[in-house]
């Protein structure tokens, strides 16, 4: 299997290796009047691979731009159109985001906890801090596993403890000044449990069972009067 990714590099991306595949093959045919076919036939291609370019009033001209310069501006055929004098212009593609390459401590809590833990250390004491200490506590226990949160004799022990350990001991919280919000966040490994539904009063049997005593009774008494 033949892989492209040393070959030349891509001079128009959404429309892939193939179109420009196409077009180095065109660059290569020597009749004028083949080239100009085949070019046609390739503008075919592009319009199939990006059918939304319709919309656009001069799509065609847009279209025989592109070919000319996914071609390199070394495009001889009797184009419908006036190539540019330059390849056209285009948006530079962005510049990559740095992926963070820290690797946190205990992976369960991820960089966030690490990076907010690094925050509270840097301020000072205070009531700013201690409102900011708080929603650390609460930001561990939503991405905390419940099983954890029971092993210890409270969750607020148990997330100064997590505090402790992922700082290293040099933010040690008082599990009594910690105030965690009453609604428990579910846990993206845990599926929330459906609460049973409650069995109908006066169902379907009940009504039948009732309607076909009620028909003995009344055909018991249409039979005595008979007799």
């Amino acid at each position: 299997m033949k892989y492209y990714i040393s070959e030349t590099p891509l001079h128009l991306r959404e429309y892939g290796r193939n179109i420009q595949s196409m077009v180095e093959y065109l660059k290569t045919l020597e009749d004028k009047k083949i080239r100009t076919a085949v070019a046609e036939e390739v503008i075919k291609f592009m319009i199939c691979l990006k059918p939304s370019i319709k919309e656009n009033p001069d799509y065609r001209q847009q279209l025989w731009d592109y070919l000319f310069f996914i071609a390199e501006g070394e495009l001889d055929v009797d184009a419908p159109f006036e190539f540019p004098d330059k390849t056209p212009v285009h948006h530079p593609v962005g510049e990559r985001m740095p992926y963070p390459k820290r690797k946190p401590r205990l992976r369960e809590f991820g960089v966030n906890i690490e990076l907010m833990i690094e925050r509270a250390l840097e301020m000072e004491e205070g009531p700013m801090r201690d409102e900011y200490i708080n929603m650390l506590a609460n930001a561990v226990k939503m991405v905390s596993s419940p099983a954890l949160l029971e092993k210890g004799t409270s969750p607020e022990d148990v997330i100064a403890h997590q505090i402790a350990k992922l700082s290293k001991n040099k933010l040690i919280v008082d599990a009594s000044t910690i105030r965690l919000s009453k609604v428990m966040p579910t846990h993206p490994h845990q599926q929330p449990q459906r609460p049973l539904s409650k069995p109908k009063r006066g169902g379907k049997n009940n009504n039948r069972s009732s309607g076909n005593n009620g028909g003995s009774k009344s055909s018991s008494r249409t039979r005595g009067k008979r007799r």
